[in-house]
C-alpha cells in the first residue's frame, strides 16, 4: 500500500470517533490522541485537531512527513520552511483553516472544482471548530475559511491542482481530480472502469497513466487497496486532451541568393536593356577595354543576356594588351536598344534596326582595331633579356716600374760609299720669243 492511501486508511477509520467530556472541561473534552503521541502528551484536555493528524501520520508510518505538534499556525510554518506550501489541494495534504492559518486543520482525501473532502479531529456539522469528534467533512474549495496546503513529500508523489506544479518530479497535476464516491456521476472529471480478472489497482492506474493515491481519492469506498473484485466498478479519471505543444515558429524561408551585383569586386550583372556599349559608357571604360577584359564576349558582342556577368577590371584580360584611352572619332558609345511592340515591322527607318546597323558597324570597327592591337603585339621583338652584370674584381695595384738608366748615345761618323760624285752642270733657261701683233 502507498503512503498516502495508508494515511487516508487510517483517518477514515477513525471517522466516528468522539472525545469525552466531563461536566466543566472544555468543549474538547479529553481524548486517546494525545497519550499516545510521544511530546504531546500535554495536549491533553486542550483543542486536538492538529495532535490527531500527527496521531495519524505516526500510525501510518510517515511521522517525517507531518509536523509533530498541537499548533495549526506551528504546522502551516513547517510546511512552508520545507518549501512544501501550496494554494491548491492536493491529496493527502494537510489543510489549514483560518484567515491567519492558525484556527483548524484536517487531512484532504478528494478534491474537484468546487469542493474540498477532508477528514478532521475536533469537528463538528455546527463548524465548531472544539467539536469533539472525528468527522469526513465537505467543504467550500474557495471559501476563505481555507488558507492552504501543506503537502507531504510522499514517496509515490502527490496528486496536486496546483498548475505550477506541472511536469515537476513528485507532483502529479489534476485539476479536477474527484469527488467522494456519491458524487462521481462523471460530471466532475471522472468515469466507470470495470475491474477485469487478474487486474489490480496498482495496475490499472498504471494502465491509466495516473498515481495509485490519486486512484484511491476517487474510490474513498475502497477500503483495502489490495482487496478488490473481477467486475467492480471503479470511478477513474476522464480521460483529458493533453495540452498540445505551442506551435513552433515557423522558420524563416532562406532568401533566394542574388545574383552578384557591381560591387568592389569589380563585376556588373546584365539588366534588361543593357548592352556592352552601354556598360562601357556608364563605367567611363572604352568598349574595346571591356570587350579586352571579358574575351568570351569577343566572338558575338551583339548578344548578352540578362543575368551574365561582366568583368569590370583587367584581371581576365592579357597582361600584354594595350589599354586604349578612347574609340576612334567614328565609334560612338551605343545606346540601349528600345522594346518596340510585338507587331511593329522592321525596316530601314526602324529605330530598333537603325540601332543594331550602328551597333554592328561600331563592333567591325573595334574587331578591325583588336585585331592591329593583337598584330602589333605579334609583331613586337622581344628584347632578350638584359644578363646581369658581373660583379667587378677590384682592380689589382700596379707595381711601379723600377728606373732604367738610359743608353749612352754615340755621335754617327760618316763612312765611305762607292758612288761616284758626279759635279753640279749649270743648264742655261732660253728666252722666250715674243711676237708682236701689227
Amino acid at each position: 500500500m502507498s503512503q498516502v492511501s495508508n494515511v487516508l486508511s487510517i483517518a477514515k477509520a477513525e471517522v466516528g470517533y468522539q472525545a469525552e467530556r466531563a461536566p466543566g472541561e472544555r468543549p474538547s473534552g479529553h481524548q486517546k490522541y494525545s497519550g499516545q503521541v510521544p511530546g504531546l502528551e500535554w495536549s491533553n484536555y486542550q483543542p486536538w485537531c492538529a495532535t490527531w493528524v500527527s496521531w495519524v501520520a505516526m500510525k501510518a508510518g510517515v511521522a517525517s512527513l507531518y509536523p509533530r505538534t498541537a499548533s495549526v499556525w506551528t504546522a502551516m510554518q513547517w510546511f512552508k520552511q520545507r518549501s512544501r506550501w501550496s494554494e491548491f489541494p492536493a491529496v493527502g495534504a494537510q489543510v489549514i483553516y483560518g484567515t491567519s492559518g492558525s484556527t483548524h486543520t484536517g487531512i484532504c482525501y478528494a478534491f474537484d472544482e468546487t469542493w474540498i473532502y477532508v477528514y478532521e479531529g475536533n469537528t463538528s456539522l455546527e463548524n465548531n471548530a472544539n467539536g469533539n469528534k472525528v468527522m469526513a467533512r465537505q467543504r467550500r474549495r474557495r471559501d476563505a475559511y481555507v488558507h492552504g496546503y501543506g503537502l507531504p513529500e510522499f514517496t509515490e508523489g502527490i496528486v496536486t491542482a496546483d498548475p505550477s506544479k506541472k511536469g515537476q518530479a513528485g507532483y502529479t497535476y489534476a485539476a479536477k481530480a474527484s469527488g467522494p464516491a456519491s458524487d462521481t456521476d462523471g460530471s466532475a472529471g471522472t468515469t466507470k472502469y470495470k475491474i477485469k480478472k487478474g487486474q489490480t489497482l496498482a495496475g490499472i492506474a498504471a494502465l491509466l497513466g495516473v498515481s495509485l493515491a490519486g486512484l484511491l481519492a476517487l474510490n474513498p469506498q475502497i477500503k483495502n487497496p489490495d482487496v478488490i473484485h473481477p467486475d467492480q466498478e471503479i470511478n477513474v479519471p476522464q480521460e483529458q486532451e493533453k495540452p498540445k505543444p505551442p506551435p513552433e515558429k515557423p522558420k524563416p524561408n532562406p532568401e533566394p541568393s542574388k545574383p552578384p551585383t557591381e560591387t568592389s569586386s569589380g563585376i556588373y550583372v546584365v539588366k534588361p536593356g543593357d548592352t556592352l556599349g552601354s556598360i562601357a559608357n556608364r563605367h567611363g571604360v572604352s568598349l574595346a577595354q571591356l570587350l579586352a577584359w571579358n574575351p568570351k564576349y569577343q566572338a558575338n558582342p551583339n548578344l548578352v543576356v540578362v543575368g551574365q556577368v561582366v568583368s569590370l577590371r583587367g584581371s581576365t584580360a592579357p597582361t600584354t594588351s594595350p589599354r586604349l584611352t578612347s574609340l576612334p572619332a567614328t565609334v560612338k558609345p551605343s545606346k540601349p536598344i528600345a522594346q518596340r511592340p510585338a507587331n511593329a515591322k522592321h525596316g530601314q527607318h526602324c529605330e530598333c534596326c537603325g540601332q543594331l546597323d550602328g551597333i554592328t558597324k561600331e563592333l567591325r570597327a573595334i574587331k578591325a582595331e583588336l585585331k592591329e592591337i593583337k598584330d602589333a603585339v605579334k609583331s613586337k621583338p622581344t628584347s632578350p633579356p638584359t644578363p646581369a652584370p658581373k660583379p667587378e674584381h677590384p682592380a689589382e695595384p700596379k707595381v711601379p716600374a723600377e728606373p732604367t738608366s738610359p743608353a749612352p748615345v754615340h755621335p754617327e761618323q760618316s763612312k765611305p760609299t762607292d758612288i761616284p760624285v758626279v759635279p753640279q752642270q749649270i743648264i742655261p733657261t732660253p728666252a722666250p720669243e715674243v711676237h708682236l701683233v701689227p
